[in-house]
């Protein structure tokens, strides 16, 4: 296949020689004592108009099915908790063989697991060349939302702060060399600074947010006018190219 030219219509036919893609909603047969993976594609998406491949990374099926059809973003993978080798290996090659910017987001919940998943898609994916961003709305805007849209957060347990301060501060004494080795690879990715002062927020407030609660309560129009200013931020695109 050429890749001089390239199109939305050959996009999807590249995305099928790595994964077997149903017309909508993709759930492949999985290997054994393996995880689905769901992958939406949008064959009439702008990708190409706009110079970037934007893909979200999601932690929860229900969720990427709506964050698809917000019309946002041009591939949904739908990772059910951490993506997996497979996602991850296709992420890179379709940064290498695709002649375009490949920029992802994941999506998960505001909380130690949510982030740290993040992170380490970061810390394995960006010295591909791929660049990740944290998916959320913004902390402030939940402060502006939580009353018309009735928003509750959801307080920490003694794990979950355990868990938020080993992500902050290292894994400690005792921990392994891997441990040790894997904590300051996550540290040194692009994605850690503009996350950090997340993670140090649910330490010093004890609250974290989950995602299906923001998508359940938050208008539909709401959310896509915050996901397409949030890329137009990102990405540096003019937000009507989204529309």
């Amino acid at each position: 296949m050429s890749h001089h030219t390239f199109s939305s219509q050959s996009l999807a036919r590249f995305v099928c020689v790595f994964v077997p893609l149903a017309p909508a909603f993709l759930f492949p047969a999985p290997p054994r004592n393996s995880r689905r993976v769901s992958l939406l594609l949008d064959e009439n998406s702008k990708w190409h108009g706009r110079g970037a491949l934007v893909i979200a990374t999601v932690e929860q099926a229900g969720v990427a099915s709506r964050l698809f059809k917000l019309g946002v973003f041009d591939v949904v993978f739908a990772t059910k908790g951490s993506p997996t080798e497979a996602v991850r290996h296709l992420l890179i090659r379709m940064a290498k063989k695709l002649p375009t910017r490949i920029v992802v987001f994941h999506m998960g919940d505001g909380d130690a697991h949510g982030l740290d998943i993040a992170l380490t898609l970061a810390s394995q994916l960006e010295q591909h060349g791929i660049e990740i961003g944290w998916l959320t709305v913004s902390r402030m805007q939940i402060e502006k939302w939580k009353k018309k849209f009735d928003l509750q957060s959801k307080g920490c347990s003694e794990t979950d702060m355990k868990k938020i301060k080993s992500l902050l501060n290292g894994p400690g004494d005792g921990a392994s060399r891997d441990d040790q080795r894997r904590w300051l690879q996550k540290k040194n990715t692009k994605l850690w600074q503009s996350l950090q002062y997340q993670i140090e927020a649910i330490e010093s407030t004890g609250k974290q947010m989950k995602l299906d609660m923001v998508f359940d309560r938050v208008d539909t129009e709401v959310l896509r006018q915050v996901f397409r200013e949030l890329l137009e931020k990102r990405l540096g695109l003019d937000v009507s190219m989204m529309a």
